[in-house]
C-alpha cells in the first residue's frame, strides 16, 4: 500500500493509469485485484490548521492518490510485482504533479506499507541501527525509512526530536513514523 498526493487531479493522468493498471495486471488475473483510489475529501478545515500547530506537516489542499494489491495467494513473485505495479502507477501522478516536490510527496501517513507494516514491526530496531550507525535492517534501508518520516513530518521534525529527547529519549514509543532523538551537544 502506498499513496502520493496531487493538487490537480488530471483526467488524462487518470485514464492513462487506468489503462497502465489493466495492462500490467493482466498475467496475474484474476488471482491479483490491482487498487488505485483518489480521495476527494474536503480538506478546509485541515487546511486552516498552521503547519507548525501540529506534527503532521502536510496541510495544503490535495487529493491521496492510494494504490494497492490483493491476492489469494501471497507469493515473493507476487509481492514484488504489487511493489513494483503500484510505485509505477503513483510515479504517473507524482510526474504530472506540479505544485509538490517529489521527494517530498509522501502521501498520507497511514497509506504506505512502511507504517501498516514493516516499520510497525521493526520501529525499535531501525532506530537503534539508525543511532549505532546499521544502515541496513531485514532488507530495508535504514536511511530510506528515516528519509520517509522526515518529508512525512516536514519542517516539524527537528522540533519533534526536541521533544523526543526530553520525553522519550528511550525510544518507549517507536512504532509507526521513526523519530531519532535530538542530540544535545
Amino acid at each position: 500500500m502506498k499513496s502520493v498526493h496531487t493538487t490537480s487531479p488530471d483526467i488524462s493522468v487518470m485514464k492513462n493509469m487506468f489503462e497502465t493498471f489493466v495492462r500490467i495486471s493482466e498475467p496475474f488475473s484474476p488471482d491479483l485485484n490491482l487498487n488505485v483510489i483518489h480521495e476527494f475529501i474536503p480538506t478546509s478545515a485541515i487546511s486552516r490548521v498552521a503547519t507548525d500547530a501540529t506534527a503532521y506537516a502536510h496541510r495544503d489542499p490535495a487529493v491521496t492518490v492510494l494504490a494497492f494489491g490483493m491476492w489469494a495467494e501471497d507469493t515473493l513473485e507476487r509481492t514484488a510485482f504489487a511493489k513494483d505495479a503500484t510505485s509505477q502507477l503513483l510515479k504517473m501522478t507524482t510526474d504530472a504533479e506540479k505544485v509538490i516536490d517529489e521527494k517530498d510527496n509522501v502521501g498520507y501517513g497511514n497509506y504506505c506499507a512502511f507504517a501498516n507494516g514493516y516499520f510497525a514491526a521493526f520501529g525499535a530496531v531501525i532506530l537503534m541501527s539508525s543511532l549505532l550507525g546499521i544502515t541496513d535492517v531485514d532488507g530495508g534501508s535504514v536511511s530510506e525509512t528515516l528519509q520517509k518520516a522526515k518529508a512525512l513530518f516536514g519542517n516539524n521534525y527537528p522540533r519533534l526530536q526536541q521533544i523526543k529527547s526530553k520525553h522519550d529519549p528511550e525510544l518507549l514509543f517507536s512504532k509507526w513514523f521513526p523519530i531519532i532523538p535530538a542530540v544535545e551537544a
